[in-house]
């Protein structure tokens, strides 16, 4: 369903200047062959409007990769702002926002080893999770710095994850050794997804109508390219 060909992007993308572009494959000599196309080319190409290229733009994470829904959240300024989510988990994050478990951040797992949702730390998320997933969970609990890196899994986790469909991690940010952060993040196989679903009780999406990732890039290495392309 994603056809990736250049830096994860899809055949028709743009950046954030609004400079459209349409991958045509690699040339003889190996090297990307990319043309600039204009703004109504794209759109024409593509089926999106202005509405969902400007959406997208000012979203809180343009530069997501797989096929989303938006989410409307109101942001800490009391100001309504979008972000896309994986249509996967769009009815799950939904669910969750309107209750007092507030999911943070989340990941199908098309593109990693398992797929995530991220939740601030309260005593009463813990225990919702642990009484719906039951004994098809584990829970572990360590602190990870910042200035190791992103936050990954480790080997007794990945472990975990072969006996159980679900691993709760309650994880202590810290920067430099100093406290930043308590999280709640679950992992899971992305076979487990409808699973879950039914354990919460929860309608799974599903793709038609989601709107297709991969459109806008971000990555300095990959706008490096794009600046030599007229």
């Amino acid at each position: 369903m994603h056809g990736f060909k250049f830096f994860g992007l899809r055949k028709y993308f743009y950046d954030m200047d609004y400079n459209f572009y349409h991958y045509l494959g690699k040339k003889d000599d190996g090297e990307f062959n990319i043309e600039r196309i204009t703004r109504s080319e794209y759109k024409k190409q593509t089926g999106e409007s202005d509405c969902i290229i400007e959406k997208l733009r000012n979203s809180l994470f343009p530069q997501q990769h797989t096929d989303y829904y938006f989410h409307r959240i109101i942001n800490d300024f009391g100001k309504e702002k979008y972000i896309p989510i994986d249509w996967k988990l769009i009815n799950l994050i939904k669910y969750f926002d309107k209750t007092k478990h507030k999911p943070t951040n989340s990941d199908q797992g098309d593109f990693y080893p398992y797929g995530n949702i991220y939740f601030n730390y309260s005593e009463d998320t813990l225990t919702f999770l642990k009484d719906n997933f039951g004994s098809n969970a584990d829970i572990t609990e360590h602190d990870h710095d910042y200035k190791n890196g992103i936050l990954k899994f480790n080997k007794k986790e990945i472990e975990l994850l072969s006996r159980y469909k679900i691993v709760i991690r309650v994880i202590n940010f810290t920067r430099d050794s100093k406290y930043v952060a308590k999280n709640i993040v679950i992992n899971f196989k992305k076979e487990t997804i409808p699973w879950i679903h039914g354990i919460i009780g929860v309608e799974m999406s599903n793709h038609e109508g989601a709107h297709t990732g991969g459109r806008i890039v971000r990555q300095p290495k990959t706008l490096e390219f794009l600046e030599k392309i007229v």
